[in-house]
């Protein structure tokens, strides 16, 4: 009951604050990416597992991990007109897709944001590197995607 009345009592810079110390304390890693679509936050995990992978991101996307936030989500696809599609089309949300990035394989699934007021305010992405390795292409690959209800494996 303390947390709930820590975030109800907050002013709206502290609430952003809890929000950002709750998706740092994850495991995961978690990109918040705006209606634009442009990565407004990247937590912890996400920076640390970017960090160890800069020389892929670097290869394949022509950025440095430090360079993510502030740009477009649709750099790390392979086809920013099909993601633009998922992304604007609720019925498709959440959505999956498995990538190779330098010879690893990430799945990344994504889902809109929806705040109190139930309008939708942005995106959360979350991805993972996968077991194994793939083709050693620098590029990035889009290997599956799938939307609610299928199956990635």
């Amino acid at each position: 009951m303390a947390l709930w009345k820590q975030i109800v009592g907050a002013s709206r810079r502290e609430k952003h604050a809890l929000a950002h110390a709750y998706l740092d304390s994850l495991p995961e890693n978690v990109l918040v990416v705006d209606l634009r679509p442009r990565i407004t936050y990247v937590n912890s995990a996400a920076r640390q597992t970017l960090a160890s992978m800069a020389s892929g991101v670097g290869a394949a996307f022509g950025v440095t991990p430090d360079e993510v936030i502030g740009g477009s989500i649709h750099r790390f696809y392979p086809d920013p007109a099909r993601l633009e599609a998922v992304l604007r089309d609720p019925e498709t949300l959440p959505y999956e897709a498995v990538f190779a990035l330098g010879g690893t394989a990430l799945r990344t699934r994504i889902n809109r944001l929806i705040d109190a007021n139930q309008r939708h305010v942005g995106y959360l992405a979350s991805w993972e590197k996968l077991p194994g390795r793939v083709s050693a292409n620098p590029s990035a690959q889009c290997a599956t995607s799938t939307s609610p209800g299928q199956d990635v494996s």
